[in-house]
């Protein structure tokens, strides 16, 4: 008997529902729990509903992961996690096997639908690397990317492994026991911030033992993203 999946849709109110309807009516068939996490800037206490679905609006804090984060408490504790944002749009329906195939192996904790390969490479290189552009920060003062995600990883008590390699935010799935360890995610204040919280929950699931893997050979084999080419090499072009 194969361990459950619940699914979790992130969706940020202003840009209305209808993406978030389409993808939970591509997967409610497929999954055995959807919950829907709204993040919403006017929202200042959270509201809960359940028209089929648990559905929880919430303040716009630390934009998908954040909403992702809320929704962990509500998930089956026997259950895988998927975690996606309502901009993906469901390409290959065998990802219930696939994904419970992988996790499988205990060792793997974590899924995702694009590596970023951009940062595998050790965290000095990135440091010298174009990646690693000043930013204001605090009142305006410059700070480069790598010492704020690592000064985020400190204050979240993530060791930065490494190197930077991790799994973009837009789909996310965890293994029962995986994401029973790790309880929440860390929730960024600003866009670097949850950057820095993109890659911390990679290198938390290492921390924990844990490893991290791509569903398929070649990105986004299961789920396609609207701002994101196929090759997952970067977005699409505006």
């Amino acid at each position: 008997m194969r361990k459950k999946l619940t699914a979790v849709i992130s969706n940020y109110a202003p840009r209305g529902q209808q993406d978030l309807n389409r993808l939970v009516s591509q997967i409610e068939n497929l999954v055995d729990k959807v919950l829907i996490v709204i993040n919403d800037d006017n929202c200042t206490q959270s509201r809960f509903q359940n028209d089929g679905h648990l559905t929880i609006t919430r303040a716009n804090l630390g934009m998908n992961i954040g909403a992702w984060s809320e929704a962990i408490q509500y998930c089956d504790s026997d259950s895988h996690v998927i975690f996606l944002q309502d901009e993906c749009t469901l390409v290959d329906s065998d990802f219930v096997n696939a994904y419970t195939k992988k996790f499988a192996d205990e060792k793997v904790g974590m899924i995702g639908e694009s590596l970023n390969l951009k940062w595998n490479l050790p965290w000095e290189q990135i440091r010298e690397s174009s990646l690693n552009y000043k930013l204001p920060y605090n009142n305006n003062t410059l700070c480069n990317r790598v010492d704020l995600y690592l000064s985020c990883f400190q204050a979240w008590g993530i060791r930065p492994g490494l190197n930077g390699l991790h799994l973009r935010s837009l789909v996310w799935a965890f293994s029962a026991k995986a994401i029973q360890v790790i309880k929440n995610f860390p929730c960024g204040l600003t866009k670097e911030e949850c950057i820095a919280a993109e890659i911390g929950v990679c290198k938390l699931v290492n921390q924990l033992g844990f490893e991290f893997t791509q569903s398929s050979e070649k990105p986004f084999a299961f789920f396609e993203h609207s701002e994101w080419e196929k090759h997952g090499f970067h977005k699409k072009l505006k």
